[in-house]
């Protein structure tokens, strides 16, 4: 079956500016990228028959040219061993000025700002390619098993399975996060309703119900992405909404115990407030979007629902005015007001909340076509982003 790995490679300017998005750990434009390290880490792999395409995003639309030769920079030594496509902001914007009077009404679903909108691509891309298969990568991780496209193509499709999610093994080894739980975690322990989702993997049996899945170890079959979006309403956390959203409309995705892969992150240098208010914004959109879904909130714990219970406006009030006075104490006036600030960023997200639902909706109801048009199209769009194959 037809496979396409897409791996998405974020950039930044090496001072940012203000009005950039901002991603977890994007590569300044002057540092070395952990996406050379992913594609030598290709060739442990046994099975080598599948696509690959590199999505390079900037953290603004001026600097794409310069992601774009960076990246290439970066792809030239892998391109006589593998089977790469590339594609960029420029890519875009040429694909944009030559379809957009034709399917004005679909192009601003095409998109490269924000995650959602990046994962949208992850799938739009591979359908492009004709891919039946969409392995979603990222390129903070290293492959160590040797079977892993075996084991990725192995089941997706098969008894109405179109969708799958893999493991983490984290920098030390083992599925679950580390550390001592840090005491102002007392009503936000995302890390600890994690985990335990990841006792799962230990369980016997090779796949288990799931509430979580990351899009950086996900499997998606055609019958699915072609029905179901990310959701571009929702700031981060795509990844667990996405499964969410192809529960609702039917689909069986499940927890891969064997499909793994190391993650190696660097260092996100986002502060704690900013973190807390991009989740925030998440978890109350979700809470609201699954009440008008009626979709049963028992049906996500322990994570997110650890954060989409009637209790989450508490959370919030508690761990931010805690997290506010612990700064206020180190003197970081700042962060003081970033976390008082993100009291009124919960109230803002729920009056918001319905809006944007309904604008998904829109979206969802539009995705078929658009990508029935993809699907029909393909040969004359891969002209217009892929000049030369």
């Amino acid at each position: 079956m037809k496979t396409c790995m897409v791996i998405p490679t974020y950039w930044e300017r090496s001072v940012p500016k203000r009005g950039d998005l901002i991603y977890d750990h994007p590569t300044p434009l002057k540092e070395k990228s952990t996406l050379t390290r992913l594609l030598e880490s290709f060739k442990i792999l046994k099975d080598k028959d599948f696509d690959t395409c590199i999505i390079s995003v900037p953290t603004s639309p001026e600097i794409g040219k310069k992601v774009k030769n960076k990246v290439e920079e970066i792809l030239e030594p892998f391109k006589n061993s593998y089977k790469i496509y590339h594609f960029s902001q420029p890519d875009l914007d040429e694909f944009k000025k030559r379809w957009n009077h034709v399917i004005p009404h679909y192009i601003p679903y095409f998109s490269l700002r924000g995650y959602s909108n990046v994962r949208n691509m992850c799938v739009i891309i591979p359908h492009i390619l004709g891919a039946e298969v969409a392995i979603l990568i990222d390129d903070d991780e290293v492959f160590e098993d040797s079977h892993f496209i075996y084991k990725a193509r192995e089941f997706i499709g098969k008894d109405e399975l179109y969708g799958i999610g893999g493991c983490y093994i984290q920098p030390y080894g083992g599925y679950k996060f580390r550390g001592k739980k840090e005491w102002w975690k007392l009503f936000w322990d995302n890390t600890g309703a994690m985990n335990k989702i990841f006792s799962l993997i230990d369980e016997p049996g090779r796949f288990k119900e799931t509430s979580f899945a990351g899009a950086g170890n996900m499997v998606i079959h055609r019958e699915l992405f072609t029905k179901v979006p990310f959701d571009p309403y929702i700031t981060r956390g795509e990844d667990a909404d996405f499964l969410h959203n192809a529960k609702i409309e039917g689909f069986k995705f499940l927890l891969d115990a064997e499909l793994s892969i190391r993650h190696l992150p660097p260092k996100g240098r986002n502060p704690l407030s900013f973190k807390l208010k991009e989740d925030i914004k998440r978890f109350v959109y979700m809470r609201e979007k699954l009440k008008e879904e009626g979709f049963p909130i028992e049906k996500t714990m322990p994570y997110p629902g650890y954060f989409l219970r009637s209790d989450l406006y508490f959370r919030i009030l508690f761990t931010n005015t805690l997290l506010a006075k612990l700064s206020l104490l180190k003197f970081n006036f700042k962060e003081a007001f970033n976390f008082l600030a993100n009291i009124k960023v919960a109230s803002q997200a729920k009056r918001d909340a319905l809006s944007n639902y309904k604008k998904f909706q829109r979206l969802k109801n539009l995705w078929k076509g658009l990508m029935d048009w993809v699907g029909e199209n393909r040969s004359a769009i891969k002209e217009t982003i892929w000049t030369q194959e």
